[in-house]
């Protein structure tokens, strides 16, 4: 005849010995569980199992026989079960939210400005470094920029940028500068290597950011669905943290510089900083002279 549970469990924390099968049976009470007292589907009840599963030694590591091990294990179940449970409609809220508004226009909907990973980036640069295609510059028949001093000074920005640059635009961009395809990826592939760190620390932030904003706008809407003022003031208070937890969230974003230094980039071309510099300055006023002319053109 098998052994009760409960001494199969003290045997095991006496000798050490038999954890495969200890574990195989109560796992199999745990995978069993979920069926017997849930209307949960099949995918759901295996997410609980798979969830439940690493607590398993822990479990039996602080039994103390007081009461038979069956008892503390339902024990736990029955409080996991509820805190699964909270926590999945908390990720299906979530998942909902985040299908019915972007992360572009829950930003754009909001009240607060929009934080890019540098303060140093203006719209045009961004546009030509996502959408390279559009180039707003003189093109020759086969796709390269005419000017050559302006060519140089775009490769400036790409390798500046290049952290952000998708691998896809690539070969566009080494056609507008007039570089090698393979040249150009390479050395975008390096320079994300150099600062890897800081692109999954901004990628953390986002997800933060992105958390926070979700509780702000929820917070929002509680607050004109609530009856009682005490319940409204209470939801104005949770909307102002998540608000001030947003706002620091992004403000990290914006603090984060993800480029690539003058000097590197000097290396790279065989070039000196301070030409990389005035380049990037030249583009830049370049891009601002073109945006006050569309501006007064579009005005007038």
């Amino acid at each position: 005849m098998k052994e009760t549970l409960t001494r199969a469990v003290m045997a095991y924390k006496k000798s050490g010995e038999g954890w495969k099968e200890l574990q195989e049976r109560i796992s199999l009470i745990v995978y069993r569980y979920p069926s017997k007292w849930t209307d949960w589907d099949e995918d759901k009840c295996s997410e609980f199992f798979l969830s439940f599963f690493p607590r398993i030694p822990n479990i039996v590591k602080r039994y103390q026989p007081r009461y038979r091990f069956e008892t503390y294990l339902y024990s736990n179940l029955r409080w996991f079960t509820k805190t699964f449970n909270e926590n999945l409609k908390k990720r299906e809220l979530y998942e909902s939210w985040s299908i019915e508004i972007s992360e572009t226009e829950a930003l754009r909907k909001q009240k607060f400005p929009e934080y890019l990973p540098s303060v140093y980036i203006n719209s045009d640069e961004k546009n030509l470094l996502e959408s390279p295609e559009d180039c707003p510059f003189e093109l020759e028949e086969n796709g390269r920029l005419k000017d050559p001093a302006l060519r140089r000074r775009v490769l400036y920005t790409i390798l500046l940028r290049a952290a952000d640059i998708e691998d896809h635009r690539v070969p566009v961009l080494a056609t507008l500068t007039d570089v090698n395809e393979n040249w150009l990826y390479e050395q975008t592939q390096k320079v994300r290597k150099q600062v890897s760190g800081k692109i999954m620390r901004r990628e953390k932030l986002r997800h933060r950011r992105n958390e926070y904003w979700y509780h702000l706008d929820n917070a929002r809407k509680r607050i004109d669905t609530v009856s009682d003022s005490e319940h409204r003031n209470l939801w104005r208070k949770k909307a102002g943290e998540w608000e001030r937890r947003y706002i620091s969230a992004a403000e990290s974003i914006r603090a984060l510089q993800i480029t690539t230094t003058h000097k590197e980039i000097g290396r790279i071309l065989n070039t000196p900083p301070g030409t990389v510099s005035s380049g990037l300055h030249l583009l830049r006023k370049k891009w601002y002279s073109m945006e006050r002319w569309t501006r007064e053109r579009t005005s007038g």
